[in-house]
């Protein structure tokens, strides 16, 4: 993909966020896109064909940052499992602190076809390994924990949205993590937590505000 391509999808997420932002996801037409980025909709259908085209896009760039966050974490958080756990549930802060991502995210509760491929995508070997009997790094229990733990995410994001519902976000963020760990009631799930938490302590909430900003001049920013 060229420079000029990137940079030409970059401005159409940024300036389709800006307008899911404003009206509401259901409510933004690729019409009212194409005339916000100054292009045509045949220059946008090249890019992006229909509008949950658009929404899965802007989520897996959201998504992108957040895989950055957590691998910079490097060898402190060693075990795969945990990593796993730690990477949604530092999706799940950043989607609750950051208003326009939070907003956005939020019509994921209503695609779970796309979860289940994010899933797959992203630990199908894992997965086809279990089930040909071999061991990967991961405990069998504790992979499958994580795997229900963030089916839960979102349509609980989705809830909180529709109530408009503020937190104290790192006291939210805990007691989330407690309500996963009781609904798996998996030993190893709990250790997850556990590092996770650990983790989160370990890079400080400046460092995660700091990120924050710049999640948010990313998704908001048109260039």
């Amino acid at each position: 993909m060229t420079s000029k391509s990137q940079q030409a999808q970059v401005k159409i997420l940024a300036h389709f966020s800006r307008l899911c932002i404003e009206q509401g996801y259901s409510k933004t037409t690729m019409r009212q896109l194409a005339e916000a980025c100054g292009m045509s909709r045949g220059h946008i259908a090249f890019y992006y064909k229909r509008k949950d085209d658009l929404l899965l896009a802007l989520i897996d760039a959201f998504s992108a940052q957040v895989d950055a966050l957590v691998a910079g974490a490097g060898d402190t958080v060693p075990d795969p499992a945990t990593r796993f756990f730690l990477r949604h549930l530092v999706q799940y802060y950043l989607v609750s602190v950051t208003s326009e991502a939070y907003q956005v995210m939020a019509e994921l509760a209503d695609r779970p076809d796309y979860l289940d491929s994010r899933v797959e995508r992203a630990y199908g070997g894992l997965l086809a390994a279990t089930a040909a009997g071999q061991k990967p790094e991961v405990q069998e229990d504790v992979f499958v924990g994580c795997l229900c733990a963030i089916r839960s995410i979102y349509p609980l994001v989705k809830y909180w949205r529709a109530k408009g519902w503020r937190f104290n976000h790192l006291r939210l963020f805990q007691v989330f993590c407690d309500a996963l760990v009781t609904q798996s009631g998996l030993e190893g799930l709990e250790h997850c937590r556990c590092e996770a938490l650990r983790w989160f302590d370990d890079i400080g909430t400046d460092a995660l505000r700091a990120y924050v900003g710049d999640l948010r001049a990313f998704i908001i920013g048109a260039t």
